[in-house]
């Protein structure tokens, strides 16, 4: 599900982290290598790969989280002159910066938006982000009348 939005939002190329080699990634990208690296999963092997498979001078923005030790050299970043970011996207700052730009219409939010439900079945929502049947689901006053 959340692959698919991304593709509607404009990600050219996505796959499910840690489930392909570095090899299986560039071959989905044609054989080219990546401008830019969302690591939004956090397993270290999202990082090797992310590292394999970007391109010189290219970007790679690590916002998922990991408990587990990244075991790897960092040369590459050094080789391939890339940039690599990190950002916990929960901050005051990002938040101002996300509503400017829904003001703007420059952000397209409502394909993230799986349900809105009253906060009388908050139960409901939670059971679908359980499940993985939602990317996000706002809970509102019993109107509804969110979007």
């Amino acid at each position: 599900m959340l692959l698919k939005v991304a593709e509607e939002l404009g990600a050219t190329t996505t796959i499910i982290a840690g489930n392909n080699t570095s090899e299986e990634i560039l071959q989905s990208n044609h054989g080219k290598y990546i401008d830019i690296v969302v690591d939004a999963a956090g397993p270290p092997v999202v990082l090797k790969n992310a590292l394999d498979v970007i391109k010189r001078g290219g970007q790679i923005v690590k916002v998922g989280l990991s408990s587990a030790s990244f075991n790897e050299s960092l040369d590459l970043v050094v080789v391939k002159a890339v940039t690599l970011k990190g950002h916990w996207g929960y901050d005051y700052i990002s938040w101002q910066k996300v509503l400017e730009l829904i003001e703007e219409g420059k952000l397209k939010y409502k394909p993230l938006i799986s349900n809105v439900v009253p906060m009388s079945r908050w139960q409901e929502g939670f059971e679908k982000m359980k499940n993985k049947e939602a990317i996000k689901i706002v809970k509102s006053g019993e109107d509804n009348n969110f979007l």
